[in-house]
């Protein structure tokens, strides 16, 4: 939640004077770092007391009691050593469960947003066996604020699209191997002989460093000059947006390069094998 909350566009021309900005429009009043630290005591609260669900059997009642007792004990904890500190985190608690202020409604409707974001990473997790649409149920009314808005509908938008598609009947061969054991020769004649498309992950990522405009060239090209292996998460959305331009009518593809680690291997099975490739 803290990383969300940094991430809203705020502008400000003198210190007292803070700038939301909602649909192009400046909304004053809203600070973010305060936004921030509130995220930031919510989630500390949970450090002591658990993330309750209702499967844990506690009461409406008696999950805010629970949650202000947590921040009670924090408050005592740190309050010899940090005082100041210690004051605020029960008013802001407060303040975020009171909803009375716009950085609370924000705050509030961004931890709805993630708890929709973990419930569709879990549906991608389990490859359709687990439906949570119960968490997304609602979700209009308890959205307030348009830009948290705005990202819940694109989530929402982007999880219709995996629900309604069906599972990929793609043939998918990885083919690995060290450098200069013939990977690219092998590909090259599978792909003739058999009608396979071949993918390079080093060409990818070569590829990406020199499209113009790419905000992941830099960060591409530090990663390979020290050896480090690029998350899984981009190496899997270039294989994606490859895979999707194909032309290859039985959807065979030779993956060359790729995983090269298990969390690779995982990420590629939840974002790819799930998703419909073009026919």
């Amino acid at each position: 939640m803290v990383v969300l909350c940094l991430m809203l566009e705020v502008r400000y021309q003198r210190p007292i004077d803070w700038y939301f900005i909602l649909n192009q429009e400046k909304v004053p009043g809203i600070d973010r770092m305060k936004c921030a630290e509130m995220a930031a005591i919510h989630d500390i609260g949970e450090s002591i007391i658990g993330d309750i669900t209702p499967a844990d059997g506690i009461s409406r009642e008696n999950k805010p009691l629970l949650e202000r007792l947590a921040i009670s004990y924090l408050s005592a904890l740190i309050r010899s050593t940090h005082p100041t500190f210690a004051a605020e985190l029960p008013s802001l608690w407060q303040e975020y469960k009171e909803r009375k202020t716009m950085e609370a409604q924000l705050v509030r409707d961004i931890d709805v947003y993630e708890r929709l974001s973990q419930a569709y990473e879990y549906e991608k997790r389990y490859r359709r066996e687990k439906y949570l649409g119960d968490f997304f149920e609602g979700w209009e009314e308890m959205i307030t604020t348009p830009e948290i808005r705005r990202w819940t509908k694109s989530l929402a938008l982007e999880r219709q699209t995996f629900w309604s598609g069906e599972k990929s009947s793609a043939l998918i061969v990885f083919v690995l191997g060290g450098p200069g054991a013939g990977k690219g020769t092998q590909c090259a004649r599978l792909a003739q002989d058999f009608g396979f498309q071949h993918l390079s992950v080093g060409d990818l990522l070569r590829e990406e460093i020199d499209r113009p405009g790419s905000p992941f060239a830099t960060f591409i090209s530090e990663s390979i000059r020290s050896s480090v292996i690029i998350p899984a998460q981009l190496t899997v959305s270039l294989l994606k947006a490859k895979m999707d331009l194909s032309n290859t009518q039985e959807r065979r593809f030779l993956i060359d390069g790729y995983p090269r680690s298990m969390d690779q291997a995982l990420t590629f099975e939840e974002e790819v094998r799930l998703t419909r490739l073009p026919s």
